[in-house]
């Protein structure tokens, strides 16, 4: 009985859902702010790097300012010593 119910759960067809383009200006989400900051790719591999501007050892979050103070990033640990499986 369990697998016929199961079998007849794959076999509905379900409503394709909307999917924003790939390229190009996302949609709005609705109830939220929308505000966007565009970051450009560096080095040609579809990644934008970010580098703390704080002294070696500080304590707290990275942080880099750019766009003359009007945009400033703040992440904690550090990519270049590779992904911790607990993040993802």
């Amino acid at each position: 009985m369990k697998r016929k119910r199961a079998l007849k759960k794959l076999s509905k067809k379900e409503e394709p859902k909307e999917v924003a383009p790939m390229f190009g200006p996302q949609p709005d989400v609705p109830g939220k702010c929308n505000a966007q900051l565009h970051i450009a790719d560096d080095y040609g591999d579809n990644t934008a790097t970010m580098k703390c501007q704080l002294e070696p050892g500080h304590e707290g979050r990275h942080v880099e300012v750019w766009k003359s103070g009007r945009a400033k990033v703040e992440w904690e640990g550090n990519d270049a010593d590779g992904w911790d499986s607990e993040d993802e």
